[in-house]
């Protein structure tokens, strides 16, 4: 199916008091035979506040972005984003225009599965993903993000935070785990905090040595963005 935009929470009225989960799944299907074609995937409102977002995404033929907050809204809780399968354009774990969220965390874990889920067998091998924020697009965010990419390909980069938008606190960035199956590759440089954005806290990245490639550099800091904190970067953990 093709959707333009879908959110987990309102339009521009009324607010989501409970928690938001939000499933995209295509187990069992081809991209020829029922592909799920979308270009923005959002864990909040348009323009209306909600509370938390938990977002599974299981598979999908094409996301073009994916945020796990809202468009322009309030969120009074935490974002809980984590990606199995599919074909994604851009990740982040934050708002993407405006709002706040008010969650002490954002979680944004990529780990593509290489054995049955659930007793679902959502293996595919033509799995890929661009780049991946912890935090929002331009919106800021007061709390800590974390990103974890353990077995995945990514032709782009990975932040910590946000893209010109800041983060309130810490994040922390983890590429890699001690499965020796697992494989990771960032096509391009992975960051412990934002593009052009702040950390008002410390980065942390750590980089594991079991089967990863990154493809360009590695930097406890952002791009052109300060870090008002520590930086501490760990390679060759493997933990």
């Amino acid at each position: 199916g093709r959707i333009l935009k879908a959110f987990g929470g309102n339009d521009s009225g009324g607010e989501v008091y409970g928690n938001i989960s939000i499933l995209v799944s295509q187990a069992g299907y081809t991209e020829s035979t029922c592909p799920i074609d979308m270009d923005y995937l959002y864990g909040g409102g348009n323009n209306a506040d909600s509370k938390t977002a938990s977002m599974d995404i299981r598979y999908a033929n094409n996301i073009g972005y994916v945020f796990g907050g809202a468009c322009a809204a309030n969120m009074s809780g935490s974002i809980d984003l984590n990606i199995v399968a599919g074909k994604i354009g851009t990740v982040f774990g934050g708002n993407d225009q405006s709002g706040t969220i008010s969650g002490d965390h954002i979680n944004v874990t990529v780990k593509w599965l290489d054995e049955e889920y659930e007793g679902v067998d959502y293996k595919y091998e033509n799995n890929s993903l661009g780049s991946v924020y912890g935090g929002g697009n331009v919106a800021d965010y007061a709390g800590s993000t974390q990103v974890k990419v353990l077995n995945a390909t990514l032709t782009g980069n990975v932040y910590g935070g946000g893209k010109k938008a800041d983060i309130g606190k810490s994040t922390k960035v983890i590429i890699g785990d001690w499965n020796p199956a697992h494989a990771v590759v960032i096509g391009g440089d992975v960051y412990g905090g934002g593009d052009k954005a702040a950390v008002k806290e410390s980065t942390d990245v750590t980089i594991n040595d079991c089967g990863t490639l990154i493809q360009g550099d590695v930097y406890g800091g952002g791009n052109a963005g300060v870090v008002e904190g520590n930086t501490d970067v760990k390679i060759g953990e493997c933990n």
